[in-house]
């Protein structure tokens, strides 16, 4: 049965390798698009797009004639990139829960799908993985019928992706980790956005009711 499904952060680096193959899907007959600027080029022509073009503070006032299936939640910052633990909270925590809340009472969404980090769900330090720890532990609260998380290690970006958002501190540690990779365990070894994408795309079509934590080793 074809579904319609609704994106946000799709031009992020996971989001931007996500949202062609929902398109290419035979699974989805309608991808909605989230965001705060209008997609360009070729997919902006796909016929089984819809755009809805809204900064986050009014998402209380999207809406769409489609019922949404599933929720493909992309959105992620840096704290280097967000510039405070402030404006970082608001993308990672209170965006995602607001996002949650509009889709699970408005559109009545029963199946979530988002992105967290390794590490996360622990007790390990850290203003980064306690904003992840607290986002997953709210969204197990919003009663989706389906709630899938993922947790990718650090991602390995595409030349195009990097170019566009260069991050010093990732391109290091991506050198680090190729110099070391036959040492560290495949937990922590980096994973390409492609990666995550396709694994949260097999994931929703092979989903099961409940909570399920997808982690790196399981995105390749």
């Amino acid at each position: 049965m074809s579904k319609t499904a609704l994106i946000v952060g799709a031009t992020g680096a996971v989001g931007s390798q996500l949202l062609p193959l929902l398109l290419q899907s035979d699974h989805y007959s309608r991808v909605i698009y989230l965001g705060r600027s209008r997609l360009q080029g070729s997919l902006a022509d796909n016929e089984k797009l819809e755009q809805h073009i809204l900064p986050i503070a009014d998402w209380q006032n999207f809406s769409s004639q489609q019922t949404i299936d599933l929720t493909f939640c992309c959105l992620g910052t840096t704290l280097k990139q967000a510039g405070s633990k402030p404006a970082f909270k608001a993308v990672d925590l209170d965006a995602v829960q607001a996002l949650a809340q509009i889709v699970r009472q408005k559109n009545h969404c029963s199946h979530f799908s988002v992105i967290s980090s390794s590490g996360a769900g622990g007790k390990l330090p850290g203003f980064y993985l306690q904003i992840k720890t607290e986002m997953e532990r709210q969204l197990s609260q919003r009663g989706f019928k389906t709630l899938q998380i993922f947790r990718p290690s650090l991602l390995n970006r595409q030349k195009s992706q990097q170019d566009a958002d260069f991050r010093l501190g990732e391109s290091l540690a991506l050198m680090l980790f190729k110099l070391i990779n036959p040492l560290i365990p495949k937990q922590l070894t980096p994973v390409t956005a492609s990666s995550v994408a396709k694994a949260m795309l097999d994931a929703a079509d092979n989903a099961s009711e409940g909570v399920t934590v997808i982690q790196r080793n399981q995105m390749d």
